[in-house]
C-alpha cells in the first residue's frame, strides 16, 4: 500500500522538474486517498476481518478480556473475552462509551484503581475484576486506556465463604467457655478469645503478641520449652499465672492446624481438682469410718462377752453349790467386778449416744476443782496401789471455784487418771498438776507411760480410734473415753490437748477451762443443754 501510493508521487514529481514536460496528474492524489481510506477500512472497520492481523492476534491470545479505549473514552477495540463478557460483538460495541457498557464505572473519567463489576450472563451474574491502564504518547499527552476485565467469580465466591467461616470461627471461639488461642511455633500469642483474658486477668487483645512463656510454669508433657510442648502434646496440664500473680491450675488441648500455627483450648480445674481431692478425702474418710465402725463392733462385743462370760460362769457355779463357803466371797467379788465393768461400757455407749442426738445436759454448779481431782484421784488410787504407782500432786488450795457440772468434770479428770494408770508400767509415775491464770485454769495430767505414736497422736480423741487396734490389742476398752472426755470439756467451753515424745517416752494430757464465772459459795444448781455433735 505504501509502495503504491509513494510510486505515482515520484513519477508525478519527476515530470514537474522536467521543463519540457510540466504536465500535472491526479493519479498519485487519488492513489493516496484510495490508500488511506482503506487502511481506515481495515483498522478501523474490520474489513479484511477474514485476515486476522498481528494486532488481533496479540489481544485474542489473552485469556483476560481486553478493551482499548480512544482518548474519549469510546470503544475502539476490544478481544474475543471481551466480547464474551459485555455481550456484545466488536462491531457493536466499536464507538460505545466504556460507561455504558461497565455498571459503576465513574463517570466522565477513568478509575484510579481496581474495581468490581458484575455482569448478567444467562441465568447467572458474573463478577469481573476491572482494571485501566492509561496509554500516553511520545509527549506524554493521553491517548486512550487499555481496559483489562480478568473473571473473579469463583475467587470472590470462596473470598465471601472464607469471610463467613471467619464469622462463624470468630463467633465459635468467642462464645466458647474454655480459653482458646492460637500461636506460632515460637510460642507468641497470634489470636485469643475473650475467655483467655478473663482467666489471665486481661483483654485478648492485650494478650496477642505475648510469649506463651510468660503465663505458663512448668509443663507436664514432652520438650523443655512451652511452645514445645504445645507443639507436640495434645493434652497438658500446667499452673498458669494471672497478671493478679494468682496462681490457677489448667488443663489444656494443643493441635497444629497450619505450618507454623497451633491452636490450645484449656480452661481453670483449680475449683474442680480441690473437689476431686475433697471427694477421695471423704471417701477415704468413711472406710476409714467404716473399718472403725467394724472394729469398734468387734471390740464391743468382746468387751461385753468378756466380763458376761465371768459373771455367767460363777453364777452357775454359786447355783449348783459346787463351791465351799470361803471362795463364795471371791465368786461374789469376781461378779461384782465384771459387773461394773459391764455397766462401765453401757455408761460410756449411753453418753456417746446422748451427745450424737440430744447433746450433752450439763447441771452447773459453783464447784471447787481442787476437790474433784481429790476424789478422782482417790478414785483410782487403788488400781494404782496394785501396779505400785506414785502419784504425785501440785494442786494449790486456793484454787477458784467455777460455774461447772461436777459430775461430768470429774468424770473427765477420772478418765484421765484412769488412762495414766493403765498404760503406765508398774513403778512409774503419775502427775497431777493444776494452776490457775486470770482467763482460764489449767489441769495437767502426766505419765512415764507407754507414750503415744506421731502418727496416731492427730486422732487420739477420735471416736473408736486405738493404738493398737485389732484383735492383738493389749488394753481393754472401747475407745471412746477420750472422745467423751473431748465432748465434755468442749461443752464446758474448754480445750484439751495430748502431747508425747513418742512411745515409751510418756504422754502429758492438758485440759483448759476458761474462769468466766467464779463463786465463792455454793448455790442452787442450774441445766445446761450443750448442743449435739455428730459422731
Amino acid at each position: 500500500m505504501i509502495a503504491g501510493t509513494v510510486a505515482p508521487w515520484i513519477g508525478n514529481a519527476y515530470f514537474i522538474l522536467h521543463p519540457a514536460e510540466r504536465i500535472f496528474d491526479p493519479t498519485p492524489f487519488l492513489f493516496t486517498c484510495t490508500a488511506l481510506i482503506a487502511a481506515l477500512a481495515v483498522f478501523r472497520y474490520d474489513v479484511l476481518e477474514p485476515v486476522p492481523t498481528l494486532r488481533d492476534a496479540r489481544i485474542d491470545w489473552v485469556g483476560d478480556g481486553v478493551i482499548i479505549l480512544d482518548a474519549r473514552r469510546r470503544v475502539a477495540d476490544l478481544n474475543a473475552a471481551a466480547e464474551a463478557a459485555l455481550g456484545t460483538r466488536r462491531l457493536e460495541a466499536a464507538g460505545t462509551v466504556i460507561d455504558s457498557l461497565l455498571p459503576g464505572w465513574p463517570s466522565g473519567a477513568l478509575p484510579d484503581g481496581p474495581m468490581d463489576v458484575t455482569l448478567p450472563e444467562r441465568e447467572r451474574q458474573r463478577v469481573f475484576d476491572v482494571r485501566c491502564n492509561r496509554v500516553q504518547s511520545m509527549a506524554g499527552e493521553a491517548t486512550g486506556a487499555v481496559v483489562i476485565l480478568r473473571d473473579v467469580t469463583e475467587r470472590r465466591a470462596a473470598e465471601v465463604a472464607l469471610r463467613e467461616s471467619e464469622q462463624r470461627y470468630r463467633a465459635v471461639i468467642e462464645q466458647a467457655f474454655d480459653a482458646v488461642w492460637l500461636t506460632d511455633w515460637a510460642g507468641t500469642i497470634t489470636d485469643a478469645n475473650p475467655q483467655a483474658g478473663v482467666l489471665l486477668g486481661c483483654s485478648s487483645k492485650e494478650l496477642i503478641g505475648q510469649k506463651t512463656s510468660h503465663y505458663m510454669s512448668a509443663m507436664q508433657g514432652p520438650g523443655s520449652r512451652v511452645s514445645e510442648v504445645l507443639r507436640e502434646a495434645a493434652s497438658w496440664e500446667t499452673e498458669m499465672v494471672c497478671r493478679s500473680g494468682r496462681r490457677v491450675l489448667v488443663a489444656g488441648r494443643s493441635k497444629q492446624i497450619g505450618p507454623n500455627l497451633v491452636v490450645s483450648t484449656f480452661r481453670d480445674i483449680t475449683a474442680e481438682r480441690a473437689q476431686t481431692e475433697l471427694r477421695e478425702r471423704l471417701l477415704n474418710e468413711a472406710q476409714t469410718a467404716n473399718k472403725l465402725k467394724d472394729e469398734f463392733l468387734a471390740t464391743v462385743s468382746h468387751e461385753l462377752r468378756t466380763p458376761v462370760n465371768a459373771v455367767v460362769g460363777w453364777t452357775n457355779m454359786l447355783a449348783r453349790q459346787s463351791v465351799d463357803d470361803p471362795p463364795v466371797a471371791h465368786a461374789l467379788a469376781v461378779i461384782e467386778r465384771n459387773a461394773l465393768a459391764q455397766a462401765r461400757l453401757i455408761e460410756d455407749l449411753l453418753d456417746l449416744s446422748q451427745l450424737a442426738s440430744a447433746g450433752l445436759r450439763l447441771l452447773i454448779h459453783p464447784s471447787s476443782v481442787a476437790v474433784l481431782i481429790q476424789e478422782a484421784a482417790d478414785a483410782v488410787a487403788p488400781s494404782a496401789e496394785a501396779k505400785h504407782l506414785t502419784m504425785q500432786f501440785a494442786v494449790p488450795s486456793d484454787l477458784p471455784h467455777l460455774m461447772v457440772d461436777p459430775d461430768r468434770l470429774r468424770q473427765v479428770i477420772v478418765n484421765l487418771l484412769t488412762n495414766a494408770v493403765k498404760f503406765t508400767p508398774v513403778g512409774g509415775l503419775i502427775t497431777i498438776g493444776a494452776s490457775a491464770t486470770a482467763n482460764q485454769l489449767e489441769v495437767v495430767v502426766a505419765d512415764t507411760g507407754i507414750g503415744i505414736a506421731p502418727d496416731f497422736l492427730p486422732h487420739i480423741f477420735d471416736a473408736f480410734r486405738q493404738a493398737d487396734s485389732g484383735e492383738n490389742r493389749k488394753a481393754r476398752g472401747l475407745g471412746l473415753g477420750l472422745n467423751i472426755v473431748r465432748r465434755i470439756v468442749e461443752a464446758h467451753n474448754g480445750r484439751i490437748e495430748a502431747e508425747s515424745e513418742g512411745p515409751g517416752r510418756g504422754s502429758t494430757f492438758r485440759l483448759s477451762l476458761p474462769i468466766t464465772h467464779v463463786a465463792t459459795a455454793p448455790s442452787d444448781a442450774t441445766e445446761s443443754d450443750s448442743p449435739g455433735w455428730d459422731s
